[in-house]
């Protein structure tokens, strides 16, 4: 699945109260029949199957399996600050999007030009990419870095209309 696709139009979507409380389920259990989630509800399961697929459709929601990668040997998750010249920062942050290692590409405001994560299996990694990889691409001119030492949060579970409730509905 790519988290590169975004609505065609850029236009917000607005959730009623059915997706939100579709939204709700999946994010508690992403394997729930359609039937589950209609006699959850109380709809049909045609409603359900029509809803998820304009949601789907439109991209206000994707289906996906959520690894967590420590668990799969990489346990390195560094974030890099890059400063660009102004005419390459947006052919610089797609060659960063392109690498394997990459979670996370944004073009930023303020002291950096671009901010990415990475995933690495070890800390043996990190030198070789800024290095051979990171600083062959055109425009970038600085990185900055910081590794993640412990995570202690990461959530899947926030929606809009939801702040002030802990992220939960």
């Amino acid at each position: 699945m790519d988290g590169n696709k975004t609505n065609q139009d850029n236009a917000p979507q607005k959730l009623d109260d059915l997706s939100r409380q579709i939204i709700q389920i999946l994010r508690v259990n992403g394997r729930q029949s359609n039937r589950e989630i209609a006699r959850i509800i109380g709809v049909s399961e045609g409603t359900i199957r029509n809803r998820l697929r304009q949601l789907t459709e439109r991209g206000v929601i994707q289906i996906a399996a959520i690894t967590d990668m420590s668990r799969i040997g990489y346990r390195s998750e560094v974030i890099i600050g890059m400063e660009c010249d102004l005419d390459k920062i947006e052919s610089a942050a797609e060659a960063l999007a392109r690498l394997d290692e990459v979670r996370f590409v944004s073009i930023m405001t303020g002291s950096y030009d671009i901010l990415i994560s990475v995933l690495l299996e070890s800390t043996d990694q990190l030198l070789p990419l800024l290095t051979q990889r990171i600083g062959k691409i055109p425009g970038i001119r600085k990185t900055w870095s910081a590794q993640s030492l412990r995570i202690l949060k990461r959530n899947y579970e926030w929606l809009p209309g939801e702040a002030g409730r802990g992220g939960r509905a």
